[in-house]
């Protein structure tokens, strides 16, 4: 069977014939979860995903198997109703569906709000929080918030954004009060930035971002040597901080180029790049359009 690989979000960047992507919220601040509601066909070839944070997933309705590996362990059961599946942060598995066409919310909990948020709880430190990799989980309450989540992204209320915050704290505090069967504490790594250090990086870079930005700066916000910075940065994000950079200013480009009547040159600057040219060749590498056309496609 044919396997395709997928790196967090990037599974819903370009999915498989058969699939459908139905609506979608990503925070990239990390202030709420981000979750993406899809469809799934009868039957899927395997994928190979992984993600930095904890994934909690909500099959609606199902009927069907699912097969999943995770570490090396196979897992397989039959879901019906709704049903959750949870994948913990860090851990690449091998999965696939057969029954029913489902529909499925996957949510995103952002790590660092997570172990924030057990600290509050337990004022406990030596450990990560986690979620254990289970198949096939039954809880209303829980399926109550995701429903909940869902329904708070198709809705034109005022408060929108403090809403999903609201309802991203109920989650987590509800993950987090539950039996210790769906959590697991991972022991600290030695050789990454702290959740602590890693948001100051990040705050750094977006506040900054239509500045220079040089590795002397974020091993500086971080507390360490610049040496050390480039191997801790990476253990912690899996990127170099040129990569995260450029990521970022990507990203920042892509919501102005959609929701503002800005000029193409003056985004380029207020994002941090070297001119306008540079920004369309680094824009076209990575999304395969120019940013012109990247704005007419989201307009239309």
């Amino acid at each position: 069977m044919q396997c395709t690989h997928h790196q967090g979000f990037d599974w819903y960047r370009g999915l498989p014939a058969g699939f459908e992507q139905k609506t979608s919220f990503t925070d990239d601040r990390r202030r709420s979860v981000s979750w993406f509601l899809h469809r799934l066909p009868e039957r899927t070839e395997t994928m190979s995903d992984h993600s930095d944070d904890p994934v909690i997933s909500l099959e609606i309705d199902a009927d069907g198997t699912i097969e999943r590996e995770i570490d090396g362990k196979w897992q397989h059961a039959k879901l019906r109703d709704d049903t959750l599946t949870l994948t913990p942060a860090g851990a690449p598995c091998n999965w696939h569906w057969m029954g029913k066409p489902l529909d499925i919310v996957d949510v995103y909990l952002p790590k660092e709000l997570l172990q924030s948020t057990w600290y509050e709880m337990h004022r406990a430190r030596g450990s990560e929080i986690n979620l254990s990799p289970l198949l096939q989980l039954k809880d209303t309450g829980l399926s109550f918030l995701l429903r909940s989540l869902v329904a708070s992204g198709n809705s034109a209320h005022t408060h929108s954004a403090l809403l999903r915050e609201t309802l991203t704290n109920h989650i987590i505090v509800y993950v987090l009060g539950l039996s210790g069967a769906i959590l697991r504490a991972d022991p600290v790594p030695t050789s990454q930035l702290s959740l602590p250090q890693t948001r100051r990086v990040q705050e750094f870079v977006e506040a900054r971002m239509d500045r220079n930005i040089s590795l002397d700066d974020l091993a500086e916000i971080a507390g360490v040597s610049k040496s050390h910075f480039l191997r801790l940065f990476r253990n912690r994000t899996g990127q170099t901080p040129y990569a995260y950079l450029t990521e970022r200013r990507l990203q920042h480009a892509a919501d102005l180029l959609a929701q503002s009547g800005l000029p193409i040159g003056e985004i380029s600057a207020r994002c941090g790049f070297n001119s306008q040219a540079h920004f369309a060749q680094v824009f076209r590498a990575r999304h395969g359009i120019t940013p012109r056309e990247y704005r007419k496609l989201m307009l239309n």
